[in-house]
């Protein structure tokens, strides 16, 4: 309950920019290190208590977003609904049984598992700040930088819009083709659009290599250019 009422607000915000990105690149480990500090404290103190009522917050939140990540899957149809909706019920199950299990080994059962679950807890939030951290090096340096090169040259951004939809009709793009190419011809590159999209930059490179297919272009370059020419 806690968590929707952090988390609802935020899907009224509208902005060009992927906005989950930002929450689970920035907001999120932002607050696993604010927990991790009050979790420093000595118990029976109110940063602990207050650390113990935010992570209610912290997880009823993450899962509402992983909802949400689930839901964008699905529509994307890189997998099918019921493979990924299956696999994570099975998930959920399959970490059940082992928070079960756990829960009658020694450590757990030390102080009502209390010190156990705030290591696995502290472990869990570590390792969202790491991700958050090591992110922007697992990006290709060559297609942030041709993302750069391309943004520089194209075309203003109400007239891009249009002239995509005519390309994408004349073309015969698939909905999702022509989705991305609105992002390609504004000059985003691979990693902006499966951000923005909530898919991986794999199939975005396949949908990208069918649409310089049939809009007869080898290079983003050319497709920036083709779009300049409306």
């Amino acid at each position: 309950m806690l968590g929707a009422v952090v988390v609802l607000p935020i899907c009224f915000i509208r902005t060009r920019l992927p906005l989950m990105p930002l929450i689970y690149r920035m907001l999120v480990p932002l607050f696993a290190l604010l927990l991790i500090f009050l979790n420093s404290f000595p118990g029976s103190t109110g940063p602990l208590w207050l650390a113990g009522w935010m992570s209610y917050v912290f997880y009823g939140a993450v899962a509402i977003l992983a909802l949400a990540g689930l839901t964008a899957a699905a529509h994307a149809s890189e997998f099918s609904p019921g493979l990924i909706y299956g696999a994570t019920v099975a998930a959920f199950a399959g970490c059940s049984l082992l928070g079960v299990a756990a829960s009658h080994t020694v450590p757990f059962q030390a102080e009502g598992g209390g010190p156990a679950l705030l290591v696995v807890s502290t472990m869990y939030f570590v390792y969202l700040i790491g991700s958050a951290l090591l992110t922007p090096w697992q990006r290709e340096g060559g297609d942030i930088a041709l993302e750069e090169g391309v943004a520089a040259t194209a075309a203003p951004v109400r007239d891009v819009s249009v002239r995509c939809e005519e390309l994408a009709q004349a073309s015969g793009l698939t909905p999702r083709e022509s989705e991305i190419l609105g992002y390609l011809g504004r000059g985003h590159g691979i990693a902006f659009v499966a951000d923005a999209l909530v898919i991986s930059e794999s199939t975005v490179r396949t949908h990208v290599k069918s649409i310089y297919k049939k809009l007869g272009v080898n290079s983003r370059e050319e497709l920036v250019s083709k779009v300049d020419e409306g």
